[in-house]
């Protein structure tokens, strides 16, 4: 009886254990595949990537994302991996504006130079705005404080408050991005940084909470029931 009971609760444990491995695994892969597919549009502008934004979900995440509280931690997740994507692509941005400027282009135009060429994310976000304030629906300040606000970075918060004000006091901006780009490079590669620090202590979790007990009890379990056996 004992030894059904613990052969069943050891099956459970590493079914999950399993299942966060596979859930895993399926994050990790789709992750690089979009990164994949973002690096070669970058690599041949004209070729027919489609739209970099989109990112099919795997069909564990779509599972996951029925559960009330795994889908809360789920868009947590796709919230983060969106600005991960916005933080590695700012300093591309800011160098391309920066060097649209030094050959003598507006603004606005090394703007569009930078949000027309690529088709990333971040692009992609650019790009909207731009056309609402080049329209003249709205205001250059304005297009720019909400794009800041939807992007949500510190680095672009300062890039959008730098551009303001030298645009306004008509002071040299092409200085200012190459700074903003070195500062974000060197933020982003940080973060990554720590993040791979991080890894082992994160595995240390599933391992500790599913596959140890589910060890425990494959290899203690039928000592324990000779045990038992033996005191009758």
């Amino acid at each position: 009886m004992f030894l059904s009971i613990a052969k069943s609760l050891a099956v459970i444990l590493g079914a999950l254990a399993c299942s966060l491995i596979l859930f895993e695994y399926l994050n990790v892969r789709s992750r690089k595949l979009n990164r994949s597919r973002i690096s070669k549009h970058l690599r041949d502008p004209q070729a027919p990537q489609g739209d970099a934004n989109t990112h099919a979900p795997s069909i564990v995440r779509r599972l996951f994302a029925k559960v009330p509280f795994v889908s809360v931690s789920l868009r947590r997740e796709e919230q983060q991996r969106r600005k991960a994507l916005y933080r590695s692509e700012l300093p591309k941005m800011f160098e391309i504006i920066a060097l649209g400027m030094r050959v003598g282009l507006a603004f606005d135009q090394a703007f569009a130079l930078y949000a027309r060429s690529f088709s990333t994310p971040l692009a992609q976000q650019c790009r909207e705005r731009f056309e609402v304030w080049e329209r003249g629906l709205i205001t250059r300040e304005a297009g720019l404080r909400d794009l800041a606000a939807h992007i949500g970075l510190k680095e672009f918060d300062r890039f959008t408050s730098l551009s303001l004000r030298a645009l306004d006091y008509g002071a040299p901006l092409t200085h200012l991005l190459y700074n903003l780009a070195d500062d974000a490079r060197k933020s982003y590669r940080a973060e990554r940084q720590t993040k791979v620090a991080k890894a082992p202590v994160k595995m240390l979790i599933p391992t500790g909470a599913f596959i140890l007990p589910a060890m425990m009890m494959l290899v203690l379990g039928p000592i324990i029931l000779d045990i038992t056996e033996r005191m009758v």
